[in-house]
């Protein structure tokens, strides 16, 4: 089966996919994912998952921590993920009791953790995401085993030791930035295992720091400006420096078309290299895709 070819409903799909993008990032190539929001713009397209490995998507991010879905809409993105060949990671909820495992357990391969910042709640995650050895054996709750065919990506094993060292390459945790507590804390975060690298929050980390600096005259700029900011700027920079000394990728999520013009300064100045480019609305757009390209060109390979 090509790369880009669909596979059937037996489930002969395609393997390591999520491995594949840890290995880039870990010797400092670029990869490049989407994330979708409402679901509603979602369900305007046709077969969007489909469409993002078509265009050269490496991983969808579906967001629940500011929507709602039901876990047999969740499951039929996980299933449609796994049988296109991309990436499908999760953005859940800020609460106690959010199903990891679970969302695990139905095809999610990697989570995106919203406001990191601490390990407290990030040991929790990776706890319910991983198998033996990354969890904590001392954890009180943890995933269990229950690996169907679809983690697996069609294949036989002879052994649990094998279906878990499958399951544990192909699972990628990330730490979303958006709080300059998570700044300070973020070199802890990273080195914890199971954390494969950072993502900033713009939105949310530009306010908590002008609010938290008391500097609210910049939020009155327009959105679009305020990125230009000293302060933030200098928390752009203390986060690269965080990811060169860990060895784990920093990026960002470019949300709107207008922010692209940032690309150069977190690529080529910054060499940030876990980029999330677009939402549903619009990672399908001409300027979005030749972003994506110009990203990719920084790859080591090339």
């Amino acid at each position: 089966m090509g790369e880009g070819e669909i596979a059937g409903e037996r489930g002969n799909y395609l393997q390591n996919v999520t491995a594949k993008i840890k290995k880039d990032l870990a010797v400092g190539n670029p990869v490049v994912g989407t994330m979708f929001i409402e679901k509603e713009g979602i369900d305007r397209l046709d077969d969007p998952l489909a469409l993002a490995k078509k265009l050269g998507y490496r991983f969808v991010i579906i967001d629940c921590e500011h929507q709602l879905y039901n876990p047999e809409t969740l499951a039929g993105y996980a299933k449609r993920a796994h049988q296109v060949g991309i990436s499908i990671w999760i953005r859940p909820a800020q609460l106690n009791e959010t199903p990891i495992s679970r969302y695990a357990d139905r095809g999610f391969s990697g989570f995106l953790v919203a406001n990191a910042i601490s390990r407290i709640r990030l040991s929790k995650i990776i706890d319910q995401a991983y198998f033996h050895p990354i969890v904590d054996d001392r954890a009180y709750i943890r995933r269990g085993y229950s690996i169907g065919p679809l983690l697996l990506d069609g294949q036989r094993f002879e052994n649990f030791a094998e279906e878990i060292d499958y399951v544990n390459r192909n699972m990628i945790v990330v730490v979303q930035t958006e709080h300059p507590r998570g700044i300070v804390n973020l070199e802890e975060m990273l080195s914890r295992e199971g954390v494969d690298g950072s993502v900033i929050g713009m939105n949310d980390l530009s306010i908590n720091l002008a609010r938290l600096s008391k500097r609210l005259e910049v939020l009155e700029k327009p959105k679009d400006e305020m990125y230009k900011d000293e302060g933030l700027k200098r928390a752009f920079q203390d986060i690269a420096a965080v990811s060169e000394k860990t060895g784990k990728p920093a990026g960002v999520h470019i949300v709107r078309v207008n922010q692209l013009k940032l690309i150069r300064l977190f690529v080529d100045e910054l060499s940030y290299r876990l980029m999330v480019l677009g939402t549903e609305a619009n990672f399908f757009d001409e300027r979005m895709l030749k972003a994506k390209e110009y990203i990719e060109s920084k790859n080591k390979r090339l």
